[in-house]
């Protein structure tokens, strides 16, 4: 710009205009795609925003907002969701109106069958006293006896468990939960009416809520003869 007085001395002057357009940086925790049996899980992660900037973060129909602290970090906990895979957004604004997200696919998985602790064996090959674990479930079971499926579900759901004899469906049973808790589903041990052979079986377990959120889990059954005493 410039300007000249009535003797047409001129004068001037000038300014560098920057315009910003970068997003700022955000990060969920995890990466991508996270699991957790948490019905409260803690999101968390960082941000390039500045220090005290308003983040946004949207799960299962939650709307949370936080703010960045002054290492980048931020979280929030939502209420109570149900198991199932769910989209979270998180998102944060610069001065300028720049807006930086992140994305993640968050699995949350409450449907957990209980494998057989040590101990004295009950009728039918089942253990005494199982109890819901995170462990990877085994179980056994003699030729001939009926298997005892057990399982735990934090909320109402439908319960379907297949069981495989390597690729193979050999059965498949199904009740509706109508509160939650332990429970258990019992294979009759035969395939069409047969007994089914001693080795190595597949257990599949699927819960669905009446929300329509699910969650899967598998054991192993091994099934042997009994030893002749």
């Amino acid at each position: 710009m410039s300007v000249s007085d009535a003797a047409g001395n001129p004068a001037g002057s000038s300014q560098t205009l920057t315009v910003d357009t970068v997003s700022p940086a955000v990060a969920i925790t995890g990466g991508a795609t996270a699991t957790t049996k948490d019905l409260t899980p803690t999101i968390a992660g960082t941000s390039g925003a500045a220090p005290g900037t308003t983040l946004t973060v949207t799960i299962a129909g939650q709307t949370m907002t936080t703010l960045v602290q002054a290492n980048g970090s931020w979280n929030v906990t939502p209420t109570p969701i149900g198991v199932g895979r769910w989209p979270v957004v998180a998102s944060a604004a610069d001065p300028a109106g720049n807006v930086g997200s992140a994305r993640q696919t968050l699995t949350i998985a409450a449907a957990t069958i209980a494998p057989p602790p040590s101990g004295p064996t009950a009728p039918g090959g089942q253990p005494r006293g199982t109890a819901p674990t995170e462990a990877a479930p085994r179980f056994r079971a003699f030729r001939g006896k009926r298997v005892r499926l057990p399982f735990a579900l934090n909320r109402p759901a439908k319960v379907t468990v297949t069981v495989l004899r390597g690729k193979r469906v050999v059965a498949r049973l199904s009740t509706r939960r109508r509160k939650a808790g332990r429970a258990s589903l019992t294979w009759n041990g035969k395939i069409k009416r047969r007994l089914a052979p001693t080795g190595r079986y597949t257990i599949k377990v699927r819960a669905v809520s009446a929300t329509g959120a699910s969650a899967r889990d598998a054991a192993t059954l091994r099934i042997t003869r009994r030893a002749r005493g």
